[in-house]
């Protein structure tokens, strides 16, 4: 890259800073493009519940929605819901756009707790990183469909096994009892 190059880059990058403050969303191809350059920050909510099916300590079950067909990366494909944190944008705001775009009905977030950071280096869509969110929600989700967390679907989005698990394991080691979590 030579001087002028970085000078143009500079001031697009000037365009791209002016539009997000703006509220402009960023073109679909300058996002793709940047994510292969800079590494994203994914907000990851795994919704989980406890059912009394009559075994000691019942069945933990994640809350799984689906990615439409046209989806570049995971047409398809299951998922536990999350979100890119946008420039400048609290975390309790991006969980909230969660809970509303991809759990919708009466879905309520009643608590969510941060319980781990993971870095996916070799995703498809590139570099970031995932907090990971145990979260617990009340009412009925319209979207998406509860499955024991040892019955995982085998269409399940890359990494997000482990994203999962990891918030089960901290639920599991909780002394609290499940449900209205008071953390």
């Amino acid at each position: 890259m030579n001087a002028n190059d970085k000078t143009e880059l500079l001031r697009l990058f000037g365009i791209l800073v002016d539009e997000r403050r703006q509220g402009i969303p960023m073109d679909g191809q300058v996002w793709e493009a940047s994510l292969q350059i800079f590494p994203q920050v994914a907000i990851e909510t795994v919704f989980l519940r406890r059912v009394d099916d009559g075994t000691a300590g019942g069945t933990i079950e994640v809350l799984l929605t689906k990615r439409p067909p046209d989806d570049r990366w995971f047409a398809n494909q299951v998922h536990s819901p999350g979100s890119i944190n946008r420039a400048r944008e609290r975390t309790d705001v991006t969980i909230a756009r969660v809970v509303k775009r991809e759990l919708g009905g009466s879905a309520k977030l009643i608590s969510a707790r941060q319980v781990a950071a993971l870095n996916f280096w070799d995703e498809p869509r590139g570099c970031g990183w995932s907090v990971v969110y145990c979260c617990e929600v009340e009412g009925d989700p319209t979207n998406g469909t509860w499955y024991p967390i040892t019955q995982l679907p085998e269409n399940l989005i890359y990494g997000h096994f482990n994203v999962i698990m990891v918030a089960a394991s901290v639920l599991l080691a909780e002394p609290r009892p499940f449900g209205k979590w008071s953390w």
